[in-house]
């Protein structure tokens, strides 16, 4: 009994300081005055991600029933979401400095002519014909940065809701995320709207969803009481 509640004592001191640091990093993002440091971000995102997965295995080894040591691990798994979500929100809105400035202020209809593409592969193939004209860092920034911004989404939706376990929801769900913040995007001016970003974002999440289906890791996630 008294090791039950020393452990649950530490997971619930960790799961504060967690709680306390996603607080510290949403009021620093809806500053707007926060950059885009990728420093930063890994070594904020490994610190919520060691303190979350040791609070929540403290808590969910305190408990015998399995419905509670997945409810455990799920929340530790949310406090990561969140914090990714906190990122990618800074790096796609409020780390543009100039938000305040420029949002709604530009001709939406000149925008719309001039800054958006609805034909899809046609940024990419663009990048790759004007390759030797173009920055490398800019071309791989773009492409992978793209594949990589949503990759974590098809970690964390299936393991914390079950509705999103099978790809259609999944997807679905995914398409029209990523449409309404290329629209968002587009509408503030922090932003192109273009149909290859959709394709690239979707791409990523789809592979990383794929990926967390493949035998040995649902093994993980079992193991790890994320699923049942």
């Amino acid at each position: 009994m008294v090791i039950k509640i020393l452990k649950r004592g530490i997971s619930a001191i960790l799961g504060l300081l967690c709680i306390g640091l996603i607080l510290v990093t949403a009021v620093e993002v809806l500053s707007f005055h926060v950059g885009y440091d990728t420093g930063g971000v890994f070594l904020g995102l490994f610190s919520i991600t060691l303190l979350s997965l040791i609070a929540s295995s403290l808590l969910s080894s305190s408990f015998q029933e399995i419905k509670w040591k997945q409810y455990s691990m799920r929340a530790g798994l949310l406090l990561i979401f969140v914090f990714y979500c906190l990122i990618l929100l800074n790096l796609l809105f409020t780390s543009r400095h100039f938000f305040f400035e420029n949002a709604f202020s530009s001709n939406i209809k000149r925008r719309f002519m001039t800054g958006t593409n609805f034909i899809p592969f046609h940024t990419m193939m663009s990048y790759l014909k004007n390759s030797d004209n173009l920055n490398s860092s800019i071309i791989y920034t773009n492409i992978f940065g793209n594949l990589a911004a949503f990759a974590p989404m098809g970690f964390f939706l299936p393991l914390l809701f079950q509705k999103l376990r099978k790809f259609l929801p999944f997807a679905c769900v995914m398409f029209l995320t990523i449409a309404v913040i290329e629209l968002a995007q587009f509408i503030t001016n922090l932003g192109v709207m273009d149909i290859d970003d959709l394709i690239l974002n979707l791409s990523g999440a789809s592979i990383a969803f794929f990926l967390c289906k493949l035998p040995f890791l649902m093994k993980i996630f079992q193991r790890f009481h994320w699923i049942s």
